[in-house]
C-alpha cells in the first residue's frame, strides 16, 4: 500500500476514536481526557531538562495513551512497515504532530457537542477560522520553541502549540464564567486544573480564594490568599483578598493590617476601603465594653474618676453632665442646673467632686458621692456656682491640691477661685481670688503646671501668658513671633491666634500652638518656664521659646497630648485639621514619627481629600505612656504605639455614618472612653 493511501486512511479516523471517548461524552469528561493526554504529548511537558518531579513522566503514565498510540493500530503497523520514510522525522516533529492531531480531535468533538446543544457553534467556528488564518499568514509567535521547527518543516501544521500559561489562561476564563454563573464548586475545580498548568500565577490563587470564601472554606481561602501575596507582594488585590479571608476567620487585627497594606499600594482601591471600614466597625463592636446612651446631644468631654475605674463623667451640649458606671453601662447620676451647653468636666484629685464649664457663663461644683445607688440615676444639683464671667466659660480645672479652680472665658479674662468642700454635708464654699486680665482676645484654653505654681492662658490675640497662681500676677508673656508675612500684623500679633496650650509632664515645659487663619497653617512652640534648659526672661518680661517644632505646612493644630517615653524623654503629639498626626521627641526637637491621613475619610477615586472631614480632634496618652489614642471626625478611635507610630488597634469609623470624636480619656493602659457628636 502506498504512503499516500495510508495517509488517507489515517485522516479518516474518527476524533472520538483518536481520543478514545464515547460519542455521548460530556464537556467536563472530554476536558479531563484532553488534559490527561496533553500532559503526555505536549512537547514542552516532555522535555527532560524542564520536567518537574511533581509532573507525571511518560514512563509513569503507562495507563494513558502515548503519542504513538493516538494513531489507529493499522496505521501503526503501516508505519512500522515504512520505517525508512519516518526515520527522517525528528523527535520534536513527531511529538508536535501528535499534539496537533490531539488539538484537532478535541476541537472537532467540541464542535459536535456545541452543535448538539445548539450553543456557541458559530462563535467557535469563527475563532477556529481566525486561528487558522493567523497561522496561514505565518504568525508563529504563539508556538513553543520545541514546536516551531516541526511546524516550519511541515506546511500542513496550521494550529498553535499551547504553552502551559496559555492553557492556564483558558482554564481561568472558564472558571471565571462558572463563578459568575454561581457555580463556585465547579470554579474551584477548574481553578485547580489551571494552577496545575501554571502554579506561579497569583491571579489563579486570588480568584480561587474568592470562590472558597463563597463556599465557606475560610482556612483554605486564607492559604490561597497568602500564596497570592507571596507570589506578588506589591499587588493590592492580593492583600485585599487576604484581608477578606482573615476577616472571615475572625482574625480582625491581621485583616485590618492587610487591608491597610492594600490601600497603601493603591489608595484608590475602593473595595479595600469598604472592607477596612467593615473590619474596623467589627473590631470596635467586639472591643466595646458598653455604649453609654442617654445624652441628647454631642458629648464634648469625658473624664475617669481618679480613684475609681468604674465611674466616668461626661459633659454634653444637651445642657447636662452625667456620671456613669462603666462596668454596667448605666448612669449613676445626672447633673442638672446649667442653663446652656456643658463643654467641660474635670474631677478633683481624690474623686467625688466635679467641676463643669458651660456656655451659660458659669462653672459649677458637684458632689458625686461614692455611695450613690446604681439602680437608677439620681438627679444632682450643684454644690456651688462660680459666677462672674461675662462670656461662656471655656475651661474649668482643679489644681492638684484640690483647693482651687481656674476658669477661662470668651470675655478675655481668666479667674482663680478658692473652693472649700465639705465631704460630710456635700456643700462647697467658693471665693474669687484673682482676676487674670490683659488679653485682647477670647481665651479658649488654659493649663495648670504640675507643681501648681503657674497657670497658662492661650488667647485669640496671638499671645500666651503665664501667671502665678498664688498672687495672680503675670509672670511673663511668651514671645512667639507670628510668621505672618504682613509686617503690620507681625507687630500687632493680629492674624495669628494661640488656640492651645499645655504643660508637659514632670517638667515645667509648656507647649503652645499658634495658628494663622489666612495661611491655614500653624506653629508649635515649647517653652521652659523655669529657665533651667534655656536662658530665662528677657528684660522686657518676655520669654524665648526653647523649641520650635517643624510642622508640615498647611492645616491647623486641633489637639495636643504629651507623655514620657521609656528613656524619660518628653513626647509631644500634635493632631491637625489636615488629618495628619506628628509625634515629636523633645530631646532632639525632631519628629519621632509622622502619620499622614491618620483619620482621613475614604475619598472618592479621582477627587481630592476633604481636609475638613479628616481632622484629628482628640489625642490622649495612656497612663503609662505606652499608647497614644486619637479620635477624628471620621468617627474612629485609633490606638498607636507611642514609640514607633504603629497602629495597635482601631475602633469604629464608618465615614459619614459615625459622629466626630471630640474627646478621649484613658483608664490606665487597657481601657479608654470616647465621646462624640453621635
Amino acid at each position: 500500500m502506498s504512503a499516500s493511501s495510508r495517509a488517507q486512511r489515517v485522516t479518516k479516523v474518527s476524533p472520538y476514536e483518536l481520543l478514545g471517548v464515547r460519542h455521548d461524552i460530556s464537556p467536563i469528561e472530554l476536558r479531563k481526557r484532553y488534559l490527561q493526554l496533553c500532559r503526555i504529548v505536549h512537547p514542552d511537558k516532555n522535555k527532560s531538562s524542564s520536567a518537574s518531579p511533581d509532573e507525571p513522566s511518560l514512563e509513569n503514565e503507562a495507563s494513558l495513551d502515548s503519542p504513538s498510540s493516538l494513531e489507529p493500530r493499522e496505521s501503526q503497523s503501516q508505519s512500522h512497515r515504512s520505517a525508512d520514510s519516518s526515520a527522517s522525522s525528528s523527535a520534536a516533529s513527531s511529538s508536535s504532530m501528535g499534539f496537533i492531531a490531539l488539538l484537532e480531535a478535541y476541537a472537532a468533538i467540541n464542535r459536535d457537542i456545541d452543535m448538539r446543544n445548539n450553543t456557541a457553534a458559530v462563535v467557535r467556528n469563527k475563532q477556529d477560522m481566525q486561528r487558522k488564518k493567523d497561522y496561514d499568514d505565518g504568525n508563529e509567535r504563539h508556538l513553543p520553541p520545541s514546536a516551531r521547527d516541526a511546524v516550519n518543516a511541515n506546511a500542513n501544521a496550521h494550529h498553535a502549540m499551547a504553552k502551559p500559561a496559555a492553557m492556564a489562561q483558558e482554564l481561568k476564563e472558564h472558571a471565571n464564567a462558572l463563578f459568575a454563573k454561581g457555580d463556585a464548586v465547579g470554579a474551584v475545580r477548574v481553578y485547580a486544573d489551571a494552577i496545575a498548568w501554571d502554579p506561579g500565577e497569583p491571579t489563579l490563587f486570588a480568584n480561587r480564594c474568592l470562590a472558597l470564601l463563597q463556599l465557606g472554606q475560610f482556612e483554605l481561602a486564607v492559604a490561597d490568599a497568602r500564596r497570592a501575596v507571596a507570589l506578588r507582594p506589591r499587588w493590592a488585590k492580593a492583600h485585599h483578598r487576604l484581608g477578606q479571608a482573615l476577616a472571615r476567620t475572625g482574625a480582625l487585627t491581621e485583616a485590618a493590617g492587610e487591608l491597610r497594606t492594600a490601600l497603601s499600594l493603591d489608595p484608590d482601591f475602593k473595595p479595600a476601603t469598604v472592607a477596612l471600614q467593615d473590619v474596623e466597625r467589627r473590631r470596635g463592636e467586639a472591643a466595646c465594653r458598653c455604649t453609654l446612651r442617654g445624652h441628647a446631644d454631642a458629648v464634648y468631654e469625658v473624664a475617669y474618676e481618679p480613684t475609681s475605674t468604674r465611674r466616668l463623667a461626661s459633659a454634653s451640649l444637651d445642657g447636662t453632665a452625667r456620671v456613669w458606671d462603666t462596668a454596667s453601662g448605666t448612669p449613676v447620676c445626672v447633673l442638672v442646673g446649667h442653663e446652656d451647653k456643658v463643654t467641660g468636666v474635670a474631677w478633683r484629685r481624690g474623686g467625688e467632686w466635679l467641676a463643669t464649664a458651660s456656655v451659660d457663663r458659669t462653672a459649677r461644683v458637684w458632689h458625686v458621692r461614692a455611695q450613690l445607688p446604681l439602680a437608677s440615676a439620681a438627679t444632682l444639683r450643684a454644690s456651688a456656682v462660680l459666677e462672674g464671667h461675662k462670656g461662656r466659660v471655656t475651661r474649668a480645672l482643679w489644681t492638684s491640691d484640690g483647693e482651687q479652680i481656674c476658669t477661662s472665658s470668651t470675655d478675655k479674662t481668666a479667674r482663680i477661685w478658692r473652693v472649700a468642700v465639705d465631704g460630710e454635708g456635700g456643700g462647697a464654699k467658693v471665693a474669687l481670688l484673682h482676676r487674670l486680665e490683659g488679653h485682647k482676645g477670647l481665651i479658649p484654653c488654659l493649663s495648670i503646671s504640675p507643681d501648681d505654681r503657674f497657670v497658662a492662658t492661650a488667647s485669640a490675640d496671638g499671645k500666651c501668658r503665664v501667671w502665678t497662681i498664688n498672687d495672680g500676677q503675670m509672670a511673663f508673656e511668651l514671645n512667639a513671633v507670628p510668621t505672618n508675612p504682613d509686617p503690620e500684623k507681625q507687630k500687632s500679633g493680629n492674624g495669628a491666634a494661640v488656640n492651645l496650650c499645655a504643660f508637659l509632664p514632670q517638667k515645667n515645659l509648656l507647649a503652645t500652638c499658634q495658628i494663622h487663619a489666612e495661611q491655614d497653617s500653624a506653629t508649635v512652640f515649647v517653652w521652659d518656664v523655669d529657665g533651667k534648659i534655656c536662658p530665662g526672661r528677657h528684660v522686657d518680661g518676655t520669654l524665648s521659646s526653647w523649641r520650635t517644632l517643624p510642622l508640615r505646612a498647611g492645616g491647623r493644630v486641633l489637639s495636643l497630648a504629651s507623655s514620657l517615653d521609656s528613656e524619660n524623654d518628653v513626647l509631644l503629639s500634635v493632631g491637625g485639621s489636615a488629618g495628619d498626626m506628628t509625634t515629636f521627641d523633645l530631646s532632639t526637637a525632631a519628629a519621632a514619627w509622622v502619620c499622614k491621613g491618620a483619620h482621613e475619610v475614604p475619598r472618592v477615586p479621582g477627587q481630592a481629600a476633604n481636609h475638613a472631614v479628616a481632622a484629628v480632634e482628640a489625642l490622649a496618652y495612656s497612663k503609662g505612656g505606652e499608647f497614644l489614642a486619637s479620635g477624628g471626625v471620621d468617627g474612629a478611635v485609633r490606638v498607636w504605639d507611642a514609640e514607633d507610630g504603629r497602629v495597635v488597634c482601631a475602633f469604629g469609623g464608618c465615614g459619614d455614618k459615625s459622629g466626630a470624636v471630640k474627646t478621649i480619656a484613658w483608664d490606665g493602659d487597657t481601657c479608654l472612653a470616647s465621646g462624640g457628636v453621635d
